[in-house]
């Protein structure tokens, strides 16, 4: 029996079997594609870029862990890179893959250089800085950021992997494969990053209920495909080194980075995007389970043959729940 923590809670599975844990795989560069035709304008955006890869099978690390909310941001340390975060237990799970505007459908031109490849190992969410009233559409706003980024920047592509607009529509950035492109000095090898159009800082922008929603929907698909757990899940700031005021500072620019701005990172500091995407992977685990356990025949006490017989759902592990929690939630996230 392996005992896996899921949402502060035990689970005791009898049919998983195997550990699993995180590898880091050798950067290498991804061939450039030839550009074809773009739309100019100029624009500024937060501080990141993105890359992809195909999602990989169904497949999820089944120790979900409950994040703490953080009321202080976390000193600047990267994230272990390549490292399992604890012993993980392999589980077919499916989380649903939220509707995502393709490239092709938003105009995006071709990389104009090589990309370099990684491993994605944590999501990191951003802002793009600029106020975003929605009256220029979303998808001529992209090619317009994508633009600015090969013109002005120098970068390959778009900045980031996702983008978000106004509406909670998710729009594909850089593939997956591929390391991102940012304004600011640090790691950027295992980065996923997710950007809302907008300026979030505080007496700025609010991000609304359908951005916070395609946020958590995103993340959890992610989090699913690449096998990570929701304490992978940071702001752009968190990556940032803080002085003797508690500011993050850029130590290339001197520069404050507030991204991705006090009104969207409290969302990362309370926990409720990683609550949010903790449930989503336990529902679709648990429900995994059920279905998994409602096959096993069940061997009969003092019967050395297997009755074709079938065990409840329910049956197939134990839980000890840590009472309801603030949420109430019953522990479960």
């Amino acid at each position: 029996m392996l005992l896996i923590w899921l949402l502060g809670t035990v689970v005791t599975v009898g049919f998983v079997s195997g550990l699993v844990g995180m590898t880091n795989s050798r950067d290498r560069v991804l061939p450039a594609i030839p550009s074809t035709t773009g739309t100019t304008a100029p624009r500024e955006p937060d501080q990141m870029s993105a890359v992809e890869v195909q999602p990989s099978p169904t497949s999820f690390i089944a120790l979900v862990r409950t994040p703490t909310a953080r009321r202080t941001p976390p000193a600047v340390q990267q994230p272990d890179q390549g490292v399992p975060h604890e012993p993980v237990v392999q589980a077919h799970v499916s989380v649903p893959k939220p509707a995502i505007v393709s490239r092709a459908s938003w105009g995006a031109v071709d990389p104009m250089a090589d990309l370099t490849s990684h491993q994605p190992q944590q999501i990191t969410l951003h802002h793009e800085g600029v106020l975003f009233d929605g009256s220029v559409p979303a998808p001529e706003y992209l090619r317009r950021v994508q633009r600015w980024s090969l013109d002005n920047r120098g970068w390959p592509d778009i900045p980031y992997h996702f983008i978000i607009d106004l509406e909670g529509t998710i729009y594909e950035g850089r593939m997956l494969a591929a390391q991102g492109s940012s304004n600011t000095d640090y790691d950027l090898r295992g980065h996923i990053h997710i950007a809302l159009l907008g300026k979030y800082d505080a007496g700025e922008q609010e991000p609304n209920s359908a951005q916070i929603t395609a946020i958590i929907e995103l993340m959890a698909w992610i989090a699913a495909t690449y096998h990570l757990a929701p304490d992978t899940i940071h702001g752009h700031r968190d990556f940032i080194p803080l002085n003797a005021r508690g500011e993050h500072i850029d130590p290339r620019t001197g520069s404050l980075i507030t991204c991705p701005g006090d009104n969207l990172y409290r969302y990362l500091e309370d926990g409720t995007l990683q609550r949010g995407v903790a449930a989503r992977l336990t529902q679709a685990y648990l429900l995994s389970a059920s279905r998994h356990t409602a096959e096993q025949p069940v061997r009969q006490q003092g019967d050395g043959h297997l009755r074709g017989l079938t065990q409840p759902a329910k049956a197939g592990f134990v839980r000890e729940s840590r009472g309801v929690d603030a949420n109430g939630m019953g522990g479960w996230g």
